[in-house]
Protein backbone atom coordinates (compact mmCIF):
# COMPACT_ATOMS: atom_id res chain seq x y z
CA UNK A 1 0.00 0.00 0.00
CA UNK A 2 1.41 3.67 -0.60
CA UNK A 3 0.92 5.23 2.14
CA UNK A 4 0.93 9.16 -0.31
CA UNK A 5 -1.60 7.62 -2.48
CA UNK A 6 -5.10 9.75 -2.44
CA UNK A 7 -8.07 7.04 -1.06
CA UNK A 8 -11.85 7.62 -1.63
CA UNK A 9 -12.33 6.12 1.81
CA UNK A 10 -10.62 8.90 3.64
CA UNK A 11 -12.05 11.49 1.44
CA UNK A 12 -9.33 11.79 -1.32
CA UNK A 13 -6.39 12.17 1.06
CA UNK A 14 -3.53 10.17 1.46
CA UNK A 15 -3.44 7.61 4.69
CA UNK A 16 0.04 10.01 5.51
CA UNK A 17 -2.30 12.85 5.09
CA UNK A 18 -4.93 11.43 7.34
CA UNK A 19 -2.15 11.05 9.78
CA UNK A 20 -0.90 14.11 9.46
CA UNK A 21 -3.78 16.39 9.78
CA UNK A 22 -6.77 14.47 11.35
CA UNK A 23 -5.66 11.18 13.21
CA UNK A 24 -6.52 12.16 17.00
CA UNK A 25 -6.25 16.02 16.19
CA UNK A 26 -9.76 16.80 14.50
CA UNK A 27 -12.55 14.73 12.68
CA UNK A 28 -12.77 13.92 8.99
CA UNK A 29 -16.22 13.76 7.65
CA UNK A 30 -16.11 11.37 4.58
CA UNK A 31 -19.64 10.84 3.25
CA UNK A 32 -21.26 7.78 1.77
CA UNK A 33 -17.23 6.62 2.26
CA UNK A 34 -18.34 2.83 1.54
CA UNK A 35 -21.08 3.43 -0.48
CA UNK A 36 -24.10 1.24 0.25
CA UNK A 37 -23.33 0.67 3.93
CA UNK A 38 -26.61 1.64 5.28
CA UNK A 39 -27.10 3.00 8.94
CA UNK A 40 -27.10 0.20 11.98
CA UNK A 41 -30.03 2.44 13.20
CA UNK A 42 -33.21 4.53 12.02
CA UNK A 43 -33.12 7.35 13.49
CA UNK A 44 -36.29 6.90 15.50
CA UNK A 45 -34.15 3.98 16.93
CA UNK A 46 -31.32 5.87 18.15
CA UNK A 47 -33.99 8.46 19.62
CA UNK A 48 -35.64 5.58 21.41
CA UNK A 49 -31.91 3.95 22.08
CA UNK A 50 -31.19 7.82 23.90
CA UNK A 51 -34.58 7.77 26.33
CA UNK A 52 -33.20 4.54 27.70
CA UNK A 53 -31.54 4.57 31.15
CA UNK A 54 -29.28 1.12 29.81
CA UNK A 55 -27.44 3.44 27.12
CA UNK A 56 -25.55 6.24 27.35
CA UNK A 57 -26.42 9.54 25.58
CA UNK A 58 -25.43 12.34 25.19
CA UNK A 59 -27.35 16.21 23.65
CA UNK A 60 -24.85 18.89 22.46
CA UNK A 61 -26.83 22.56 21.51
CA UNK A 62 -25.27 25.51 19.93
CA UNK A 63 -26.34 28.02 22.43
CA UNK A 64 -25.40 31.74 21.66
CA UNK A 65 -21.24 31.31 21.41
CA UNK A 66 -20.74 28.31 22.85
CA UNK A 67 -22.42 24.63 23.35
CA UNK A 68 -24.51 23.16 26.12
CA UNK A 69 -24.12 19.30 27.07
CA UNK A 70 -27.18 16.98 28.77
CA UNK A 71 -26.64 13.82 29.59
CA UNK A 72 -29.31 11.38 29.40
CA UNK A 73 -31.52 9.71 29.60
CA UNK A 74 -32.99 11.90 26.65
CA UNK A 75 -37.12 11.58 26.33
CA UNK A 76 -37.74 12.73 22.80
CA UNK A 77 -39.60 15.60 24.04
CA UNK A 78 -35.92 16.59 25.34
CA UNK A 79 -34.76 16.21 21.60
CA UNK A 80 -35.14 20.16 19.33
CA UNK A 81 -37.04 19.67 16.07
CA UNK A 82 -35.01 17.56 13.43
CA UNK A 83 -35.03 20.70 11.52
CA UNK A 84 -33.12 22.81 13.83
CA UNK A 85 -29.71 23.01 12.99
CA UNK A 86 -26.43 22.80 15.27
CA UNK A 87 -27.28 19.68 17.24
CA UNK A 88 -26.18 16.46 17.50
CA UNK A 89 -26.97 13.29 19.91
CA UNK A 90 -24.36 11.13 20.67
CA UNK A 91 -25.37 7.14 21.71
CA UNK A 92 -23.12 4.76 23.04
CA UNK A 93 -22.77 2.15 25.53
CA UNK A 94 -24.59 -0.74 23.83
CA UNK A 95 -20.87 -3.44 24.20
CA UNK A 96 -23.50 -6.20 23.71
CA UNK A 97 -24.72 -4.94 20.50
CA UNK A 98 -21.21 -3.78 19.41
CA UNK A 99 -19.74 -7.02 19.81
CA UNK A 100 -22.33 -9.08 18.09
CA UNK A 101 -21.92 -6.36 15.14
CA UNK A 102 -17.91 -6.81 15.02
CA UNK A 103 -17.97 -10.34 15.42
CA UNK A 104 -19.68 -10.59 12.36
CA UNK A 105 -17.70 -7.75 10.62
CA UNK A 106 -14.81 -10.20 11.14
CA UNK A 107 -16.26 -13.15 10.16
CA UNK A 108 -17.58 -11.58 6.32
CA UNK A 109 -14.45 -9.94 5.97
CA UNK A 110 -12.32 -13.66 6.65
CA UNK A 111 -15.01 -15.16 4.09
CA UNK A 112 -14.61 -12.30 1.82
CA UNK A 113 -10.56 -12.76 2.11
CA UNK A 114 -9.78 -9.02 3.71
CA UNK A 115 -7.46 -9.78 6.33
CA UNK A 116 -6.56 -5.97 7.06
CA UNK A 117 -10.80 -5.10 8.01
CA UNK A 118 -10.77 -8.36 9.84
CA UNK A 119 -7.93 -7.38 12.02
CA UNK A 120 -9.05 -3.89 12.45
CA UNK A 121 -12.67 -5.28 13.93
CA UNK A 122 -10.83 -7.95 15.89
CA UNK A 123 -8.96 -5.38 17.81
CA UNK A 124 -12.30 -3.22 18.45
CA UNK A 125 -13.49 -6.55 20.17
CA UNK A 126 -10.40 -6.83 22.13
CA UNK A 127 -11.42 -3.36 23.76
CA UNK A 128 -14.39 -3.75 24.18
CA UNK A 129 -13.57 -7.25 26.04
CA UNK A 130 -11.13 -4.71 28.11
CA UNK A 131 -13.68 -2.04 28.99
CA UNK A 132 -16.09 -4.90 30.46
CA UNK A 133 -12.90 -6.45 32.48
CA UNK A 134 -12.52 -9.28 30.13
CA UNK A 135 -8.94 -9.42 29.85
CA UNK A 136 -7.94 -12.18 28.74
CA UNK A 137 -10.14 -12.39 26.17
CA UNK A 138 -8.76 -8.97 25.00
CA UNK A 139 -5.46 -10.14 25.10
CA UNK A 140 -6.34 -13.24 22.72
CA UNK A 141 -8.30 -10.74 20.88
CA UNK A 142 -5.51 -8.95 20.27
CA UNK A 143 -3.05 -11.58 19.28
CA UNK A 144 -5.39 -12.72 16.36
CA UNK A 145 -5.94 -9.41 15.13
CA UNK A 146 -1.63 -9.42 15.00
CA UNK A 147 -1.64 -12.30 13.50
CA UNK A 148 -3.79 -11.60 11.02
CA UNK A 149 -1.52 -8.92 10.09
CA UNK A 150 1.23 -10.80 9.08
CA UNK A 151 -0.49 -12.22 6.54
CA UNK A 152 -0.29 -9.49 5.06
CA UNK A 153 3.09 -7.92 3.67
CA UNK A 154 3.41 -4.27 3.30
CA UNK A 155 3.25 -1.31 5.39
CA UNK A 156 -0.62 -0.71 6.03
CA UNK A 157 -0.52 -3.90 7.78
CA UNK A 158 2.33 -3.60 9.71
CA UNK A 159 0.88 -0.39 11.06
CA UNK A 160 -2.41 -1.85 12.16
CA UNK A 161 -0.74 -4.40 14.09
CA UNK A 162 1.24 -1.60 16.08
CA UNK A 163 -1.46 -0.44 18.34
CA UNK A 164 -2.76 -4.12 18.99
CA UNK A 165 0.76 -4.29 20.02
CA UNK A 166 0.75 -1.81 22.41
CA UNK A 167 -3.05 -2.92 23.66
CA UNK A 168 -1.47 -6.18 24.52
CA UNK A 169 2.07 -4.76 26.37
CA UNK A 170 -0.08 -2.86 28.41
CA UNK A 171 -2.61 -5.82 29.39
CA UNK A 172 1.01 -8.20 30.44
CA UNK A 173 1.82 -4.93 32.24
CA UNK A 174 -1.11 -4.69 34.52
CA UNK A 175 -1.01 -8.58 34.89
CA UNK A 176 2.77 -8.21 36.29
CA UNK A 177 4.49 -9.69 32.99
CA UNK A 178 6.99 -6.69 32.87
CA UNK A 179 9.49 -8.64 30.45
CA UNK A 180 6.70 -9.76 27.90
CA UNK A 181 5.37 -5.98 28.05
CA UNK A 182 8.81 -4.49 27.44
CA UNK A 183 9.60 -6.80 24.60
CA UNK A 184 6.03 -6.23 22.95
CA UNK A 185 6.78 -2.59 23.14
CA UNK A 186 10.17 -3.11 21.95
CA UNK A 187 8.84 -4.58 19.00
CA UNK A 188 6.34 -1.47 17.87
CA UNK A 189 9.41 0.56 18.24
CA UNK A 190 11.81 -1.41 16.17
CA UNK A 191 8.88 -1.71 13.40
CA UNK A 192 8.99 2.49 13.49
CA UNK A 193 12.97 2.76 13.12
CA UNK A 194 14.03 6.38 13.33
CA UNK A 195 11.54 8.33 11.15
CA UNK A 196 9.31 10.98 12.35
CA UNK A 197 6.35 9.27 11.07
CA UNK A 198 3.63 7.82 12.59
CA UNK A 199 4.58 9.83 16.27
CA UNK A 200 1.34 8.78 17.69
CA UNK A 201 2.23 5.12 17.86
CA UNK A 202 5.44 6.15 18.89
CA UNK A 203 4.64 8.63 22.16
CA UNK A 204 2.22 5.75 22.90
CA UNK A 205 5.08 2.89 23.07
CA UNK A 206 7.07 4.95 24.86
CA UNK A 207 4.53 6.04 27.47
CA UNK A 208 4.34 2.16 28.11
CA UNK A 209 8.17 2.16 28.20
CA UNK A 210 7.87 4.77 30.95
CA UNK A 211 5.44 2.60 32.32
CA UNK A 212 7.57 -0.94 32.37
CA UNK A 213 10.58 1.71 33.88
CA UNK A 214 8.11 2.08 36.53
CA UNK A 215 7.09 -1.33 37.41
CA UNK A 216 10.83 -2.14 37.50
CA UNK A 217 11.72 1.01 40.25
CA UNK A 218 13.65 3.17 37.50
CA UNK A 219 11.66 6.51 38.31
CA UNK A 220 13.97 8.71 36.27
CA UNK A 221 13.94 6.72 33.23
CA UNK A 222 10.11 6.43 33.50
CA UNK A 223 9.21 9.81 34.23
CA UNK A 224 11.63 10.92 31.30
CA UNK A 225 10.21 8.56 28.64
CA UNK A 226 6.62 10.04 29.96
CA UNK A 227 7.39 13.35 29.57
CA UNK A 228 8.67 13.76 26.47
CA UNK A 229 5.96 11.56 25.08
CA UNK A 230 3.41 14.10 26.84
CA UNK A 231 5.17 17.13 25.03
CA UNK A 232 3.48 16.00 21.86
CA UNK A 233 0.14 16.14 22.77
CA UNK A 234 -1.19 16.53 19.14
CA UNK A 235 0.57 13.11 18.53
CA UNK A 236 -0.63 10.65 21.65
CA UNK A 237 -4.57 9.19 21.60
CA UNK A 238 -6.33 9.99 24.80
CA UNK A 239 -6.14 6.52 26.55
CA UNK A 240 -2.09 6.74 26.59
CA UNK A 241 -2.51 10.28 27.81
CA UNK A 242 -4.55 9.40 30.76
CA UNK A 243 -2.15 6.23 31.99
CA UNK A 244 0.96 9.32 31.01
CA UNK A 245 -0.54 11.07 33.80
CA UNK A 246 -1.31 7.98 36.04
CA UNK A 247 2.47 6.99 35.59
CA UNK A 248 3.89 10.41 36.30
CA UNK A 249 0.88 10.65 39.76
CA UNK A 250 2.59 7.40 41.07
CA UNK A 251 5.95 8.77 40.84
CA UNK A 252 5.60 11.98 42.15
CA UNK A 253 3.88 10.04 45.00
CA UNK A 254 7.17 7.65 45.66
CA UNK A 255 8.83 10.70 45.47
CA UNK A 256 6.56 11.90 48.82
CA UNK A 257 5.73 15.14 46.25
CA UNK A 258 2.48 14.59 47.05
CA UNK A 259 0.72 17.86 45.31
CA UNK A 260 2.46 17.37 42.06
CA UNK A 261 0.95 13.62 42.19
CA UNK A 262 -2.69 15.61 43.54
CA UNK A 263 -2.40 17.53 40.06
CA UNK A 264 -1.58 15.24 37.91
CA UNK A 265 -4.71 12.92 39.36
CA UNK A 266 -6.94 15.99 39.14
CA UNK A 267 -5.56 16.87 35.42
CA UNK A 268 -6.16 12.98 34.34
CA UNK A 269 -9.83 13.02 36.48
CA UNK A 270 -10.91 16.32 34.83
CA UNK A 271 -9.66 14.88 31.08
CA UNK A 272 -11.77 12.31 31.16
CA UNK A 273 -14.36 13.33 32.90
CA UNK A 274 -14.71 16.36 30.04
CA UNK A 275 -14.11 13.78 27.26
CA UNK A 276 -16.50 11.47 28.80
CA UNK A 277 -13.72 8.94 28.20
CA UNK A 278 -15.56 6.41 30.39
CA UNK A 279 -12.83 4.11 30.57
CA UNK A 280 -10.09 6.16 31.86
CA UNK A 281 -12.40 7.77 34.03
CA UNK A 282 -12.25 4.87 35.77
CA UNK A 283 -9.21 4.01 36.11
CA UNK A 284 -8.28 7.07 37.17
CA UNK A 285 -11.16 6.50 39.78
CA UNK A 286 -9.07 3.71 40.79
CA UNK A 287 -6.20 4.90 40.77
CA UNK A 288 -6.93 8.07 42.74
CA UNK A 289 -8.51 4.74 45.62
CA UNK A 290 -5.27 3.59 45.61
CA UNK A 291 -2.98 6.55 46.16
CA UNK A 292 -5.47 8.00 48.80
CA UNK A 293 -5.03 11.93 48.29
CA UNK A 294 -5.14 14.14 51.57
CA UNK A 295 -8.78 15.31 51.65
CA UNK A 296 -9.81 13.52 48.20
CA UNK A 297 -14.00 12.40 48.18
CA UNK A 298 -12.37 9.05 47.56
CA UNK A 299 -16.07 7.50 48.26
CA UNK A 300 -17.95 9.88 46.55
CA UNK A 301 -16.18 9.45 43.43
CA UNK A 302 -16.39 5.75 43.85
CA UNK A 303 -20.18 5.52 44.46
CA UNK A 304 -21.03 8.27 42.09
CA UNK A 305 -19.15 6.35 39.62
CA UNK A 306 -21.15 2.79 40.68
CA UNK A 307 -24.28 4.55 39.76
CA UNK A 308 -23.85 6.23 36.98
CA UNK A 309 -22.12 2.09 35.50
CA UNK A 310 -24.58 0.55 36.77
CA UNK A 311 -27.60 0.46 34.07
CA UNK A 312 -25.11 -0.14 31.39
CA UNK A 313 -24.13 -3.69 33.11
CA UNK A 314 -20.36 -2.73 33.50
CA UNK A 315 -20.08 -5.82 36.05
CA UNK A 316 -16.52 -6.19 36.26
CA UNK A 317 -16.08 -2.65 36.80
CA UNK A 318 -18.19 -2.13 39.95
CA UNK A 319 -16.92 -4.95 41.25
CA UNK A 320 -13.17 -3.28 41.24
CA UNK A 321 -14.78 0.21 42.34
CA UNK A 322 -16.14 -1.50 45.07
CA UNK A 323 -13.19 -3.77 46.50
CA UNK A 324 -11.42 -0.30 46.36
CA UNK A 325 -14.33 1.37 48.35
CA UNK A 326 -13.73 -1.25 51.21
CA UNK A 327 -10.08 -0.83 51.10
CA UNK A 328 -10.83 3.04 50.87
CA UNK A 329 -13.05 2.99 53.97
CA UNK A 330 -11.50 3.60 57.38
CA UNK A 331 -12.10 0.49 59.66
CA UNK A 332 -15.31 0.68 61.63
CA UNK A 333 -14.80 0.72 65.65
CA UNK A 334 -15.49 -2.61 67.50
CA UNK A 335 -17.65 -3.03 70.13
CA UNK A 336 -16.00 -3.63 73.65
CA UNK A 337 -17.87 -5.56 75.99
CA UNK A 338 -19.38 -3.78 78.71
Amino acid sequence: MDIDAPLPLLGGLSPAQFMRRHWEKKPLLVRQAWPGIRPPVTRAQAFALASSDDVESRLVVRSGGGWQVKHGPLPRRALPPVAQPEWTLLVQGQLGEATRSLSTVVDLAIETVQPSLASTALHQLAATARILGEYDQSQALNERSVALNREVMGTASTLASLWPRIASALLSLNSGKVDEAEGRLQRVLTSLGDGSNFSNYRNSANIGMGLVALARGDLDRGEALIVDALDDPANLYPYMRVQAWLGLARIARLRKDDARADKLLRTALHFAGYRSLLEEYIETVLEIARQQPSGAPVNRLIDDLIDYIRPIHFTAAIARLEAARLLSSPPQPQPTAA
